[in-house]
């Protein structure tokens, strides 16, 4: 069995400590030579199955014909690096190297960015193996496109900037791409975006709809400094940014919610660590939004800098899967308000500025995210060297009828939450739109939750916030199936319910030590108060490795039942809750 195939079966069973940990984390990095041939799944047809389309499924084949056909066959602007084949749809592109050091850096990165500019709709990028050197931040408008490597280890980017006081230092973004994305300046190695939409063009036009595989990104020195939150950093921003057309929104005139469709396979993500106290290089691995506003506060303050203040919501498609995810100062894989068609249109708009497309034959899928057999490695270093930054393996923030998959992962050296679902609309900044039921199912993930700081946050945490802005519990989440194993020193619980409605906890093994295996309505170190967790259902979790309380049900919890092995497995501080106790045979 290939390496990478052995360390993603899931009938593979190794040891975590010692040399297990080592080997499932060789396994699970990319080998010299492998290729990894995932296969293609393009998911666009899926916008026009099951309802009367027709109109537009017309309109928009004939659209693409269009702008496939008519255009010119591009003339590459270095022959000897960059190939156009395939009666057009294929644009292959070899690294050029580093002979003369920057400019074999900005060659590179030009024959990278006319690639993403020339790509016919439907058509395929192919970057050989090698190395490409990318010297600035690569941007994609309206991008329809797969682009493919030659294997996860062997086409490597690197984001590597001219080198100042002895170090290579990636730049700021330019100023048109500030004013469109970032105001702040932070920068991606790649940045993908939709196109602005327009009355006139239909969506599916402008909306971006990538595959990247077989390939990985990294960063070779640092990137520009900036104050984030009142904290000095340097890193690069993110290996892959994804927004709708304003990534910088502006919530006084960006009211359209865009459509994207993006599968990532097979891709590594590496940051490097800088220092001990500047962590590392890369601040966040692969993020997903509709668009964020962020606003400069007075640096001399607490939260000085650049801090983000709303979010625009998105119709977001989103597959992770197969990728290695290695040293993020912040989150490894963020995805941010997904929304799907609500359930009635006329009430959305009665209660929010957004508006959908129209007309109706057009109307978006639903949005869902997938973020499976992933391995995420020292995700959220920077709680490391800030014990107060919040950061997450994976992040799911304030999805509405937006289903979010987290399983079959691996989290290794977690220092942060490995995974967490965020939803409130003042806590989260999203308080423009009604929300809708959304399921959130975390299963069959493997996470070591290590001791990094003064103290440490829950390995998996669900935190509904909805309540405390007077609207209802919206998110539906099970925590199934799942080993979460606490190192040594380990200072938090390793399941958090801190508020919302009905979770679902069962058959999870948890080990190690810690002080609280499972938490329901408890106060934490950043929340003092108790919040209410109703009508949860903990069933038949494995403590029989775990050294500490089992589980709390806090003075919040209310209506919830716990079924248990032993009566002493369970504290009860709450209302109107349940203790079933069962023989070690029962169900």
């Amino acid at each position: 069995m290939h390496p990478e195939q052995e360390a993603n079966d899931p009938q593979v069973r190794r040891r975590w400590r010692g040399a297990g940990a080592a080997e499932w984390h060789r396994l699970a990095r990319p080998q010299p030579g492998v290729s990894g041939k995932a296969p293609r799944r393009r998911r666009m047809a899926r916008v026009n199955e099951g309802t009367p389309k027709a109109v537009g499924a017309a309109l928009f084949v004939l659209l693409t014909a269009a702008t496939t056909h008519a255009m010119p066959r591009p003339v590459p602007p270095d022959p000897d690096h960059v190939r156009v084949v395939g009666n057009g749809r294929v644009i292959r592109v070899t690294p050029v190297g580093l002979q003369d050091d920057f400019q074999g850096m900005a060659t590179d990165t030009r024959n990278l960015q006319w690639a993403l500019n020339n790509v016919a709709r439907g058509g395929r990028i192919a970057l050989e193996a090698g190395t490409f050197h990318v010297s600035e931040t690569l941007a994609a408008e309206g991008l329809d496109a797969e682009v493919r490597g030659a294997g996860m280890n062997d086409t490597v980017l690197v984001a590597r900037g001219r080198a100042a006081n002895g170090t290579y230092v990636f730049p700021l973004l330019n100023e048109a791409y500030r004013e469109r994305l970032f105001p702040p300046g932070f920068p991606p190695i790649l940045a993908v975006f939709n196109k602005p939409p327009s009355r006139k063009t239909p969506w599916q036009l402008t909306s971006t709809n990538l595959t990247l595989r077989n390939l990985s990104f990294t960063v070779e020195g640092e990137g520009p400094t900036l104050t984030y939150y009142g904290t000095e950093v340097r890193p690069v921003w993110a290996a892959v940014l994804v927004t709708g057309s304003k990534g910088n929104y502006d919530p006084t005139k960006d009211f359209k919610v865009e459509h994207y469709d993006v599968s990532i396979k097979n891709v590594g993500v590496y940051g490097q660590i800088l220092s001990p106290t500047l962590g590392s290089n890369l601040m966040e691995g692969l993020v997903f939004i509709g668009g964020e506003q962020w606003l400069p506060v007075e640096p001399d303050t607490a939260n000085g800098g650049w801090n983000e203040f709303d979010h625009l919501p998105v119709n977001g498609l989103v597959t992770v899967k197969n990728c290695v995810l290695e040293h993020t100062q912040l989150h490894s894989v963020a995805v941010e308000t997904f929304l799907s068609p609500p359930a009635s249109l006329e009430a959305f708009e009665a209660q929010s500025a957004f508006r959908f497309p129209s007309p109706p034959q057009d109307v978006y899928p639903q949005a869902f995210a997938d973020i499976e057999n992933n391995v995420f490695d020292d995700s959220g270093h920077g709680v490391a060297t800030d014990p107060f930054l919040i950061a997450f393996g994976t992040l799911l923030l304030s999805p509405s009828n937006a289903p979010l998959t987290v399983e079959h992962n691996r989290f290794f050296d977690s220092n942060g939450h490995a995974v967490g679902v965020l939803a409130g609309q003042s806590l989260t900044e999203t308080s423009r739109w009604p929300k809708e039921p959304s399921t959130v199912s975390f299963a069959h993930n493997e996470i070591e939750a290590v001791a990094t700081g003064p103290f440490n946050a829950s390995s998996l945490f669900i935190a509904d916030l909805s309540e405390l802005d007077g609207a209802p519990s919206y998110l539906q989440p099970s925590v199934r199936f799942n080993h979460i194993d606490a190192a040594p020193g380990f200072g938090s619980s390793l399941i958090e319910h801190l508020m919302g409605n009905g979770l679902v906890a069962d058959h999870n093994v948890l080990s190690g030590s810690a002080p609280l295996g499972i938490s329901v309505g408890a106060p934490n170190i950043l929340v003092g108060t108790p919040l209410p967790c109703t009508n949860d259902l903990l069933t038949l979790n494995n403590f029989a490795n775990f050294s500490g309380q089992p589980i709390l049900l806090g003075p919040g919890s209310r209506s919830c039942t716990a079924k248990v092995h032993n009566a002493s497995d369970v504290v009860d501080s709450g209302i109107n809750n349940t203790i079933v106790v069962v023989g070690k045979g029962g169900g």
